[in-house]
């Protein structure tokens, strides 16, 4: 990751835990429902035995924007492709069948499907949030969150320390508010 995709878009600090001589840029959690703080979420400075973005990657808001408008802008940031148009369509696209009983914990829930690292949405009247169709979306466990819209050109992204298991009404009151800001 580091040599293909973080050097390259000079992501300097994104990585799957943190040095030593950065830990004080952690924040620590809160819990929004039982106020509690901090809630400690994970150890940040102990380097885990595989990475995996999905279970512990660490950045920053600069650094994810980069990573967000790579996305967007179809592989490449300022010159530097690090994906191919096609493989970023590929995975952007829809791989769940309508046919396939997503059940009542399904996350992302009604109206999304689920491409290769992104949530996709595949109707907007079917999802309880308000976005475009082929938006690509996903949250972090502590209640972080990301939404790459390509019909309004716009990645939005919402970088907090909040509950375990990201269920903090704020990522959703958040999108909310940004789309209600669109005037034309």
């Amino acid at each position: 990751m580091k040599e293909n995709v973080f050097d390259p878009l000079g992501i300097g600090d994104t990585g799957f835990f943190m040095p030593k001589e950065k830990m004080h840029r952690v924040a620590q959690g809160y819990d929004y429902f039982t106020k509690k703080h901090p809630v400690y979420l994970l150890d940040a400075g102990k380097e885990p035995s595989i990475d995996s973005g999905a279970g512990g990657s660490l950045s920053t808001l600069k650094d994810y924007g980069k990573f967000s408008q790579m996305i967007l802008n179809k592989g490449q940031l300022n010159g530097t492709r690090v994906l191919g148009c096609k493989t970023v369509a590929y995975m952007t696209a829809n791989h769940i069948s309508d046919q396939v009983d997503k059940g009542d914990l399904y996350l992302p829930g009604d109206g999304y499907g689920f491409g290769l690292g992104f949530a996709v949405k595949t109707h907007s009247g079917l999802s309880p949030e308000v976005g475009s169709k082929g938006e690509r979306a996903w949250s972090g466990w502590a209640g972080t969150g990301f939404w790459i819209d390509p019909e309004e050109n716009m990645i939005s992204l919402f970088m907090i320390q909040d509950v375990i298991n990201a269920g903090s009404p704020l990522r959703s009151r958040f999108k909310s508010m940004v789309y209600q800001a669109i005037i034309d």
